[in-house]
């Protein structure tokens, strides 16, 4: 980054780097007080009359010993060089230059030493940030409109620039979007269990190219016949059962109201608009009835659109009928688990599913994010009409069009879904309860209990459910959390506004912090190339507004301090002791906390991996613009409005002179600086002088009292530190009695951490309070006789699949160029061995009996069809007896395995014989799926390069992880033991699910990616810390004091999730629990340093950490608590579960810094040079402060 600077009184123009800048200055300023050993004058400036103020040199600060400081007001004295006998033009002695200058800069309180500043000249500002702090003292306004420009056209270019075409297609201008949502965002793809679930689509996407080519007439490319099965992923669960059950266990559930109830429920869907396009079609091409429909039962299927009210002989009747039927199919799906046949029950369920795959689709998998927008186009209000040009090439506003134009509705006719329809039925609103922001605060589902209330009846509860309905309540919780963090951003600064006391600090703090996220995503997108940004990476917001205001608190501290410290006598003066302290002080705690975030990079789930990446970026740019930019802020603040003089001076007579202060304590230096800007003479141009008699100059010579001292520094300076300290017989009970206290809770809360497991159950992302919340997730799978056969989990065992090849795939791409199937050279499933070992494996899984817990009790493995047989889709199998029915000589026996010279003929015969379209059709949908030709198969001779058995496992979705990792074991290991016995050309055989990837293995993988996530956080974080605490404090003792204080916050914190909570190690858990250790480590980094540069015994070392740095810390563990505590309000338990983490980390992190690294210093701290190393802030101290040493 460069600076043009224009022609004002400033050096001359140049463009260059900034440390060119810095340089610059450094050459072109003269010192202010007289180089080392040259004549010292002390002199009393006189004002003349009709002059303005005079500016510079100021009274030089006279050099003196540290044991001459005697009295609490008495001036520095000149050290006594002895005379040199030289005359004076006077006739008296000259005063000899001093022999040396002896520069032992101490904080008294009373007796007492509070700091060490002996190689520090603050006024002399040298080295790189002495350059800086004359830049922004000499150019303020220049720095800050240059940084404003800079800033500007980052954030114009972020807001501009397109994004990535895989990250958000066809979007409009803006990098800083979230990419589209896929599948696969969360999918570990290099894992074994990710790359076989694709090697199955890759092989039946290469079979299928094949298979067109062999047999074109069977258009097998225009794939499975549309809408002819149940979608997976949309459909509609509806819940009802009575209110009061415990009151109404044994009363019917099944009246004649009820049931017209369930009916009309039913018929929100059945009877909307756009449903025909939508649903399950018969071999006629019209709606198919509903398997899983409970009206269905009652209703005959002319009354299902209208919904009678039914006598109650007739409900009565049918109810009868149906419960003899609970351990049958689709009517045990009705039935709770502890129904009887024939009994009535209080409780029950009905599903209405839509269509797969839709029209323009060869299947569910084809597209499936565009199938998805399609099936939701019916479940969300939708307006017809406004076709854009390009409504051909879309697929989805080309669907919308066809939907409206075939169901007859008008354009600019508002369609309402779905949601709409069950919302105006149970009076469900949000907040706001419409709008473009409808629900954007509070939800329609939060608190939403929808129930059916009759005058004679018990009332009946109901709860729906479907995935295109949780997905829009998902999109919309989010986009409304996010407004929360306006909310944080308001709170955060005004405690900035409150700890400063200034308002104007305040604003431009805030969008300081707020500026650095689109300059980290500049960085971030432009300069890194990661181009995935996920919903998570909004989370930044709350972690830059917590270690920003810290950062603030930092500055604004070091310079309130500055003003106390005699040795420093200008302004230039106390912004390099500021910019100095700044840049140390939040140099550790940003490189911990940064490096916390490189620990979390080190995970292989993307959505993760950018979060931290962003994250780290972030906080770079927060630290560079608290060291630059900060000092900036606080030169304009410290010139316009540290006192009523700085922009108001025409508002009162009050004021001495046209730039001369109104208080008596601005120094006669801020007159200078006030006198020489230019807003300030623009101002104050007009106002008519004073009498010269009325302008005072102040000497800065106050040493630091007690009185000068903030309240809050005080309580710290006397009670706090009194308390930690106090004696009996001599021994420190008060910090004895804290680091016990620590120890106990600490090992308590570890014990309880180290209790952690893998979630038990499914991950909850809606609280308690919601109605898509775990109650209705167990209601919707659990504890029913039967369930729908896309419930369980589709199992395949792939033969001939040697490898997936992941080479073109970038991981920040998660959807895109993911790979292509290796297969087998030696698979040849035509030799009889291979037959017969397929068939055996067939039959094996059959008769398998599932020992693992996720498995039913009978110990099934393949789930039963619906006439109750156990059957896989076994392709060979069903060639052979093909080939024994229609091929084979009749004047043969049937064979177990076809005769290898006859096998192509079979397959040929199979599926391209003299057989009835529809049935070859059946076949072409059925088996294609379970076997590949190879891309050479040409003509009536084809070759077959994979094959699969697949099947429905007896296993219900969805499971958790400790119950998924123990049935992949037992299927992994039974695999291996197949293998084991296969014939050469079989032997590359693999088992995988065949789920959408946040399902089955892949998901199994991801939750244990979290764990060791946390592990590799762990093992990286804290030997990363504590070299990081030993060369930024340069005390091997301090940073073991401080590396066991952030151990014991990791404990606690993760401790208290269990012990308090019950929580499992989720995805929020992981997180946090390295996020932690970044933000455990800011305070005691604060305290240590502090620590480190007092003087003096442990006791004032410790009273000093504390004064100086006390305040500080609970400032800025104040405002990351207010940021977490805004997020109670948010409804993702992610993010409450988050604001909990949080609050606990910052707490904690407050009390084992004050109560526990404080004492252990007092007791056990360092003293003289013990445990010091080269540190390497120190090497950059020197380094800044010019030191050639």
């Amino acid at each position: 980054l460069s600076l043009s600077l224009t022609p004002f009184p400033i050096p001359p123009p140049f463009s260059f780097s900034l440390l060119s800048v810095l340089l610059f200055s450094m050459e072109q300023q003269q010192p202010l007080y007289p180089a080392v050993g040259a004549p010292v004058i002390v002199t009393t400036p006189v004002q003349p009359q009709g002059l303005p103020p005079m500016s510079g040199p100021y009274p030089p600060i006279v050099p003196t010993r540290s044991d001459v400081l005697t009295g609490e007001n008495q001036p520095l004295q000149q050290k006594d060089a002895g005379t040199s006998g030289e005359a004076s033009a006077d006739g008296g002695d000259k005063p000899p230059p001093p022999e040396a200058i002896v520069m032992v800069q101490k904080d008294i309180v009373g007796d007492e030493v509070l700091s060490n500043d002996s190689d520090s000249n603050w006024d002399e500002a040298k080295g790189i940030t002495g350059g800086l702090a004359r830049l922004i003292h000499n150019h303020y306004y220049w720095m800050y409109l240059s940084w404003i420009v800079i800033v500007l056209i980052l954030v114009g270019l972020v807001y501009t620039l397109p994004p990535a075409e895989k990250c958000v297609p066809d979007a409009g201008p803006g990098q800083m979007q979230v990419c589209e949502q896929s599948e696969h965002d969360w999918e570990l793809s290099f894992r074994q269990a990710s790359k076989r679930k694709d090697a199955i689509g890759f092989a039946r996407a290469d079979g299928l190219e094949a298979f067109e080519t062999w047999a074109p007439s069977q258009n097998a490319g225009e794939g499975e016949e549309p809408r002819k099965k149940p979608s997976d992923r949309s459909n509609l669960h509806v819940l009802f059962w009575h209110d009061d059950q415990d009151a109404n266990v044994n009363t019917n559930i099944f009246t004649p109201e009820k049931v017209q109830d369930m009916c009309e429920i039913e018929a929100l869907v059945t009877t909307h608009p756009f449903y025909p396009f939508l649903c399950i079609v018969d071999d006629t091409g019209a709606c198919a009835e509903q398997r899983y429909s409970i009206a269905r039962n009652f209703y005959s299927k002319e009354q299902l659109a209208t919904c009678p009210l039914l006598d109650e002989a007739a409900v009565t009747a049918a109810a009868a009928a149906l419960a003899t039927k609970w351990d049958t199919q689709p009517e045990s799906y009705h039935a709770p688990i502890d129904a009887r046949v024939g009994a009535p029950i209080n409780s029950t369920r009905t599903k209405i599913d839509l269509g797969s795959p839709l029209d323009g689709f060869f299947d569910e998998d084809d597209r499936a994010s565009e199938q998805f927008d399609l099936y939701q186009v019916m479940f969300t209000d939708t307006k017809c009409g406004g076709w854009k040009d390009s409504c051909d090439e879309d697929v989805i506003c080309k669907g919308v069009r066809s939907f409206c134009t075939g169901a007859g509705i008008a354009d600019g006719t508002t369609v309402e879904g779905v949601e709409s329809l069950l919302f105006k039925r149970y009076k469900l609103e949000g907040f706001p309860a419409s709008g473009s922001y409808e629900g954007a605060f509070e939800s329609p589902y939060a608190g939403a209990k929808p129930k059916e209330e009759y005058d004679n009846e018990p009332t009946m509860a109901v709860r729906f459910w479907s995935l295109p309905l949780q997905q829009e309540e998902f999109t919309r919780v989010v986009n409304g959390d996010l407004n929360f963090a306006i909310f944080s951003i308001i709170v955060v600064g005004c405690y900035i506004w409150f700890h400063t006391g200034s308002a104007f600090m305040a604003v431009l703090s805030m969008f300081q912090i707020v500026m650095s996220l689109p300059v980290g995503f500049f960085l971030y997108y432009n300069i890194f190339q990661i181009k995935y940004y996920a919903s998570v990476n909004i989370l930044a917001i709350y972690l830059a507004l917590g270690i920003g205001a810290d950062s603030v608190f930092v500055a604004s501290d070091c310079w309130n301090q500055s003003r106390s410290n005699r040795a420093i006598r200008t302004i230039l003066g106390r912004l390099a002791f500021t910019i100095d302290r700044t840049v140390i002080s939040c140099f550790n705690t940003t490189l911990t906390t940064v490096m916390s975030f490189v620990a979390t990079s080190a995970t292989p789930v993307v959505p993760i991996y950018c979060f931290a990446c962003f994250a780290s970026l972030v906080l770079v740019v927060n630290y560079l613009f608290v060291c630059v930019v900060t000092p900036t802020v606080i030169m304009l603040y410290h010139v316009h409005f540290s006192d009523v003089g700085g922009l108001c001076c025409w508002c009162s007579k009050k004021v001495s002179g046209r730039f001369g202060p109104k208080e008596g304590h601005v120094h006669t230096d801020l007159e200078d600086v006030r006198g020489k800007d230019m807003l300030y003479k623009l101002c104050c141009w007009a106002k008519m002088e004073a009498p010269p008699g009325d302008v005072t100059r102040i000497a800065s010579d106050e040493a630091t009292e007690i009185s000068k001292l903030s309240l809050s520094e005080r309580f710290f300076h006397n009670q706090f530190f009194n308390a930690i300290s106090w004696k009996v017989a001599g021994h420190k009970v008060g910090a004895y009695l804290c680091i016990i206290c620590c120890l106990a809770y600490a090992a308590g809360m570890t014990s309880q951490a180290f209790r952690l497991t893998p979630p038990t159950s499914e991950e909850e992302w809606f609280p308690s309070s919601h109605m898509f919340n775990a109650d209705l997730s167990h209601r919707l799978f659990n504890d029913w006789k039967g369930s729908s056969t896309n419930g369980y989990m589709g199992m395949a065992y792939v033969f001939g699949v040697e490898k997936v090849d992941r080479s073109p795939h970038n991981r920040l791409f998660p959807n895109f160029d993911r790979g292509f199937a290796v297969y087998d050279d030696k698979f040849d499933i035509t030799t009889p061995e291979s037959q017969k070992y397929f068939v055996s494996v067939c039959e094996t899984l059959e008769n398998y009996e599932c020992k693992a817990r996720a498995c039913q009790p009978s110990g099934e493995w393949v789930l039963p069809d619906e006439n109750g047989v156990v059957k896989v889709n076994c392709v060979v199998r069903d060639l052979i007896s093909h080939y024994n029915t229609f091929v084979k000589p009749n004047t043969t026996q049937p064979v177990d395995a076809i005769p290898q010279s006859q096998f192509l003929v079979t397959v040929n015969d199979f599926f391209q014989g003299p057989y009835a379209p529809e049935e070859l059709a059946l076949r072409v949908r059925m088996y294609l799926p379970s076997i590949g030709l190879d891309g050479d198969s040409a003509g009536d001779v084809p070759s077959f390069s994979w094959a699969a058995i697949t099947f429905r496992s007896a296993v219900s979705l969805p499971m958790t992880n400790k119950d998924s990792r123990e049935l992949y074991n037992e299927v992994e290991e039974m695999a291996k033991d197949l293998a084991k016995n296969a014939p050469e050309g079989m032997q590359s055989m693999f088992q995988t699910d065949t789920q959408s990837s946040g399902s089955g293995w892949t998901w199994m993988d991801v939750e244990d990616a979290l764990i060791q996530n946390l592990i590799t956080g762990f093992t990286i974080c804290f030997p990363v810390a504590f070299l990081v605490l030993v060369f930024a404090t340069g005390n091997v003792v301090i940073a073991i004091f401080a590396t066991a204080s952030i151990a014991f916050i990791v404990g606690g914190v993760l401790g208290a999730a269990k012990a308090y909570y019950a929580w499992d190690l989720g995805i929020a858990e992981s997180i946090a629990g390295v996020i932690v250790i970044g933000f455990s480590v800011d305070y005691t980094v604060h305290l240590g340093h502090m620590y480190k540069e007092g003087i003096g015994s442990r006791e004032e070392k410790t009273r000093h950490a504390l004064t100086y740095m006390g305040t500080t810390v609970v400032g800025g563990g104040f405002t990351t608590l207010c940021a977490g505590l805004v997020l109670f309000l948010c409804t993702l338990t992610f993010f409450t579960k988050m604001a909990l983490l949080l609050v606990w980390t910052i707490i904690l992190s407050i009390v084992y810094a004050l109560c526990f690294f404080m004492p252990m210093c007092l007791v056990f701290g360092p003293e003289g040079k013990f445990g010091e190393v080269p540190s390497i802030p120190h090497l950059i101290q020197m380094a800044m402060k010019g030191c050639k040493k």
